[in-house]
C-alpha cells in the first residue's frame, strides 16, 4: 500500500462527506425491465416521474404501482424485483454494508424477488415493513403489506428470517408467516404462491383496519414515535464513532508532516470505517420503520376519507387525532434529513476507501462507473435466460 498523508486522507472523508449532493453521487441500484400500467418513479429529492423500461432505479428513490400497475427491476449481480398493483417500496444503497445487503422498505402492497448468487448462509436482502424485518437467506420469496400494516412472508426456496420486536421465525422453502402488529410473527404454515391468494390477502386487511382499528391506531403512533426515539440515539452513537476518526485525523495533523501508515493504524482506520457503517446500516433500519409506520397511518386516514360509511365517527376522530399528533414531528422532514445522512456517510467512506486503496465493503462488487454496465448485462442475461 502507498504512502499518504494520514490527516488528509481521513480529513478528505469529511470533506467529501459535506460538499457532495446526494443526486451527483446517488448508486444504480437496479435497471427497469419491464414496467406495465401506472407505475411512479419518486427521486431522492421528491420529484416523480413515470418508470420506463431501460430507466435506472438510484438509492433512496421510491416505487410507487397504481392499482393496474406492474414493475419488475434488475438488481445487482442479477436479482430481479417486482413489484405489484398498489405497492411501494423504497431501495437503499447497497454499498453501506460490508457485506453488499440490499436493502428494500415494503411500505404497503406485493413484492416477489429472486436473489441471484447467494448462498443460504449470508444474508442477500433485508425487506424491512411496518411490523417486521426479513433477512433473506434463500433465493426465492414474496413479502406483502396490508392495510393495517401486518406483513405476510413466502418463501419459495432458501431461507429467510422474518422478526418482529416481539420474537422471530426462520422460513423454509414452502413455508409462510404473517405479522399483526405488535406480536411475534405466527408459526410457519404451507406457503400458498396463488397471485390472485395473495391479492385478496391485501385487499382482506382493510376489513381488519375496519374491525380493529381502534387497537391498531395507538400501536402505530407508539412505534413511530419509539423508532424516531431510536434514531435520536443511534445518532449519537454515529456522532462518537465519526469523532474516533476526526481525533485520529487531528493527531496525524498535530505531528506536522506526512508519515506511513502502519498496520495497526491501517486495522485502526478500517475498524473506524466498519463502525460508522454499522451505525447507518442501524439508522436506516430504525428510519425505515418509522416512515412506514407513519405511511401506513396516512393511508389509514385517507381510507377513512374515502369510505366514511365503513367507519364510526368516533375511529375517524381517533385516525385525525394521531396524524395531527405526529405531524407535529415532521416525520417526513425527518426522513429526508436521515437519507441525506446516510447517503452522505456512504458516499464519503466509499470514496475514501477507494482514494487511499483501504479496500472495498463486498470483494468483486463493481466500481461505480461499471454499476450501469453490470446492470444492462444483468438485464440482458436474464432475458436471454428466462
Amino acid at each position: 500500500m502507498r504512502a499518504f498523508k494520514p490527516a488528509a486522507a481521513v480529513m478528505a472523508l469529511f470533506m467529501i462527506v459535506m460538499s457532495h449532493p446526494f443526486s451527483a453521487l446517488a448508486a444504480e441500484e437496479g435497471v427497469i425491465d419491464e414496467v406495465r400500467g401506472t407505475v411512479t418513479v419518486e427521486s431522492f429529492e421528491g420529484a416523480p416521474r413515470p418508470a420506463r423500461a431501460g430507466e435506472y432505479v438510484l438509492a433512496g428513490e421510491t416505487i410507487e404501482t397504481g392499482p393496474d400497475g406492474f414493475i419488475r427491476v434488475i438488481m445487482g449481480e442479477g436479482s430481479v424485483l417486482e413489484l405489484r398493483e398498489r405497492s411501494r417500496i423504497e431501495v437503499f444503497d447497497s454499498r453501506a454494508d460490508e457485506s453488499g445487503t440490499r436493502r428494500i422498505a415494503l411500505f404497503l402492497g406485493r413484492m416477489w424477488t429472486t436473489v441471484a448468487g447467494n448462498s443460504e448462509g449470508s444474508t442477500a436482502m433485508e425487506v424491512t415493513t411496518p411490523t417486521s424485518v426479513s433477512g433473506v437467506r434463500g433465493t426465492s420469496f414474496s413479502a406483502g403489506v396490508g392495510l393495517d400494516g401486518a406483513t405476510r412472508v413466502g418463501v419459495d426456496k432458501g431461507l429467510v428470517d422474518v422478526s418482529s420486536e416481539q420474537g422471530m421465525v426462520e422460513l423454509g422453502a414452502g413455508q409462510e408467516t404473517t405479522v399483526e402488529w405488535d406480536q411475534a410473527p405466527a408459526a410457519p404454515a404451507g406457503y400458498n404462491a396463488d397471485e390472485e391468494q395473495w391479492r385478496q390477502w391485501v385487499l382482506s386487511r382493510q376489513d381488519q383496519v375496519v374491525k380493529h382499528g381502534k387497537q391498531i391506531v395507538p400501536f402505530v403512533v407508539r412505534d413511530v414515535k419509539k423508532s424516531r426515539q431510536d434514531m435520536v440515539r443511534l445518532k449519537k452513537t454515529g456522532d462518537q464513532r465519526m469523532k474516533r476518526l476526526r481525533d485520529f485525523a487531528e493527531k496525524q495533523k498535530a505531528r506536522g508532516k506526512p508519515v506511513r501508515l502502519t498496520s495497526r493504524q491501517k486495522k485502526a482506520i478500517a475498524g473506524y470505517v466498519r463502525d460508522v457503517v454499522g451505525s447507518v446500516r442501524e439508522l436506516y433500519i430504525s428510519d425505515e420503520k418509522m416512515v412506514t409506520r407513519y405511511y401506513i397511518l396516512k393511508q389509514i386516514q385517507l381510507d377513512t376519507q374515502a369510505h366514511p360509511e365503513l367507519y364510526d365517527q368516533e375511529f375517524i376522530s381517533t385516525v385525525n387525532n394521531a396524524m395531527a399528533e405526529l405531524d407535529k414531528l415532521d416525520i417526513e422532514k425527518i426522513h429526508q434529513d436521515n437519507r441525506k445522512i446516510i447517503s452522505a456517510y456512504v458516499n464519503g467512506v466509499d470514496e475514501f476507501l477507494k482514494k487511499h486503496r483501504l479496500g472495498r465493503y463486498k470483494e468483486g462488487a463493481p466500481e461505480a462507473q461499471d454499476r450501469r454496465q453490470a446492470l444492462k448485462k444483468a438485464r440482458q442475461d436474464y432475458n436471454k435466460n428466462k
